[in-house]
């Protein structure tokens, strides 16, 4: 069995942001659309048991970061400006949401 997140090439996230996407970074060597992964597997011999946008439930404390770390100057302060009027225990609520990124399920063909 292999279990994967993939940065998801098709998300909604990544045509919004364009180059500001956060799923870009140098550690990155590829970036799947469901056509790229459906090739990959047939050329590793897989086959999907699930492939779907993978929906995470990050800290907004987290998600800020993220924007003052990525993107436009204007658009990192901000984020900037965010955190200093949001309730600190607003900071550690969860926000659930599809992030650019795919939950890929598969096993080799021919296995059980």
């Amino acid at each position: 069995m292999l279990v994967a997140t993939l940065p998801n090439f098709s998300a909604l996230s990544r045509r919004l942001l364009g180059n500001l996407w956060p799923q870009y970074k140098v550690e990155h060597l590829h970036y799947f659309s469901s056509r790229s992964i459906v090739r990959l597997e047939e050329a590793a011999s897989f086959t999907s048991v699930l492939l779907k946008p993978h929906v995470k439930k990050l800290p907004l404390d987290y998600l800020i970061n993220i924007g003052e770390g990525f993107g436009h100057p204007y658009l990192r302060l901000l984020f900037g400006q965010l955190r200093k009027v949001t309730p600190r225990p607003l900071l550690n609520t969860r926000i659930t949401a599809p992030f650019g990124e795919w939950l890929w399920i598969a096993k080799k063909v021919g296995v059980n």
